[in-house]
């Protein structure tokens, strides 16, 4: 099914995503946004193309994490090369740099780090322009008002004078205090079991990438954590096996990070993500 939006980010900025589809969803648009809309055992690649091609707008949170995004720029290409209104919306205050700055090029951006409420407002106004769609006033959700209520805060002890979405703490607890927190799963919920292994690989990674965010190890487990993103969620008895073979290496990545050991974070990395090509293969087949 075509969506009115298809949302491109980083996926270590996964809640500021989040939150942007549901002020879309709560302002009338329909969102195709990567990995609760792949279907389970699907073709990863082949899904991200075709919702890009069906969408009407591309929504990109444009940030310094999503310009050194391996993924981003693919889809900001492919939506380019196939005519989509390209809506970057600007997290963050960092520099456009390369290939985004040919990409961007006379292209608006829309600066949501100083007034998160009005960017919000903009960009409903800027999609339904494009997609026709009269949804009426802006409909602004409890979480927004006070995720905004935080960044006027933080702005008044910044010195730049601006409130960075991305890298201000505060806004990430205020979004999720009235909102599910990541993958969908509020504090105290049990996630389903189909789901819980790839979820809880994605949390482990995320967490691990941030304790080594620089050099060799850094690397790989920045591309580590985007292999798992793509992964499909839901697991079945067939990969029984190969899901246990991955978690005792999960737990050798773990004392290699806590260790500083480089090169064997990144000879881990690698035989998980040959693991984990080996799970999606046997799943697509059995599914």
């Amino acid at each position: 099914m075509q969506k009115d939006v298809f949302i491109s980010y980083s996926s270590s900025e996964y809640a500021e995503a989040g939150h942007t589809k549901r002020i879309l969803e709560e302002n009338g648009f329909s969102c195709w946004m990567a990995p609760e809309s792949i279907p389970a055992g699907s073709d990863y690649g082949a899904e991200i193309e075709d919702a890009i091609t069906g969408c009407s707008v591309f929504v990109l949170l444009l940030s310094a994490k999503s310009q050194k995004s391996v993924w981003v720029p693919k889809e900001l290409g492919m939506a380019i090369s196939n005519g989509k209104t390209v809506l970057p919306f600007h997290i963050d205050a960092s520099d456009i740099v390369k290939p985004f700055t040919f990409h961007l090029t006379n292209v608006q951006r829309i600066e949501a780090y100083n007034n998160i409420s009005e960017a919000y407002m903009e960009l409903v106004r800027q999609v339904g322009a494009v997609t026709s769609k009269n949804t009426g006033k802006f409909r602004e959700s409890a979480d927004t008002k006070a995720a905004e209520n935080v960044c006027n805060t933080a702005q008044k002890d910044n010195e730049a004078g601006s409130c960075s979405v991305v890298q201000t703490e505060q806004y990430d607890r205020a979004i999720t205090q009235k909102k599910p927190s990541l993958f969908g799963f509020g504090k105290g919920k049990k996630m389903p079991e189909k789901t819980k292994f790839i979820k809880g690989l994605t949390l482990e990674t995320d967490g691990l990438r941030n304790r080594m965010p620089d050099g060799d190890g850094g690397s790989a487990l920045r591309r580590l954590y985007e292999t798992v993103r793509y992964s499909d969620p839901v697991s079945t008895e067939a990969v029984e096996q190969i899901e246990a073979q991955i978690t005792e290496k999960a737990a050798l990545l773990k004392s290699f990070v806590a260790d500083g050991d480089h090169a064997s974070v990144t000879g881990i990395v690698n035989d998980i993500e040959l693991l984990l090509g080996d799970r999606n293969r046997l799943l697509r087949v059995v599914k």
